[in-house]
Order: structure tokens, then sequence, then C-alpha cells
């Protein structure tokens, strides 16, 4: 197994409540580019990323790279709640609207849950403060 580096050049790896669960996530890039969310596969972790994250930074992206409940350094609640699909989609959608909005987090991200997409991206636009490019945001 890979060992994962403590940094990853340009990004800070921070976590965050979400819902009582704690939701561990990386960092980085330029708040006022595009915004790029890196959600990691079953198995995988937000440090799946690492090779990809500085470059998407260097492009001059926002990159916002979390670990889905149960991996990585995110909680790991006993059980099966919370594990769905949708529910792990609505957990990110609060981890956005608790924390970016609120500037805590200074990236988003291109998945959107389906049940909030206007939401999430209005959220992280107000954030970043481009509430302009909602309007061309073509897919809500």
């Amino acid at each position: 197994m890979q060992k994962e580096p403590s940094e990853i050049p340009g990004f800070r790896h921070t976590l965050a409540e979400v819902a009582d669960t704690r939701i561990s996530y990386w960092i980085g890039g330029r708040t006022e580019g595009p915004p790029v969310l890196l959600w990691h596969g079953f198995l995988g972790n937000s440090f799946s990323w690492h090779k990809v994250m500085p470059l998407l930074a260097g492009a001059g992206c926002s990159v916002l790279a979390p670990d889905m409940r149960g991996f990585g350094d995110s909680a790991k609640p006993l059980g099966t709640d919370g594990y769905d699909g949708k529910a792990l989609a609505e957990e990110f959608r609060r981890l956005v609207a608790e924390n970016v909005a609120g500037g805590v987090i200074d990236s988003s991200g291109h998945f959107l849950p389906e049940e909030a997409p206007e939401e999430v991206v209005r959220s992280l636009l107000d954030a970043l403060g481009q509430e302009q490019k909602l309007k061309s945001t073509a897919h809500i």
C-alpha cells in the first residue's frame, strides 16, 4: 500500500464537521479559478488525486478533494446509514453549504447533487464572488 504524504504542494488538508460526521478534505488552487471537485471512487480516498490536484491548480483551477465518509481521514460511523449515494451527495452538499459559503473552504466542485444543484452552485459562486457565472452555468 502506498504511503500518503503529509502534504500536497499548494494544498492544505483540513477537517469539517458535517451533521456530526468528521469529513476530511484537501483544498487548493486559485480561489477565482474554475471550480473542480475531485471525488474518489470506491476503496479510494482523496489522495487518489494527489498527482492531478497540483496540475489543476497550476492550470488556474480551484480544487476541492474530500474523503467520503468511511474513507481516508473522514469518520467511519458504524452501521450502514449514510453510506448510500444519495446520502453521500447530501453530505457533500452540506459540506459546501456549511463551510464554503462561510468562507472556511475557498473552492467548489463540478459534481452537483441532483436534488439541489442550483443551491450548491449559488453557494459556491457567492463564496467565490462570482454570482454572474451562475447565469452561464450550462449544467443546471
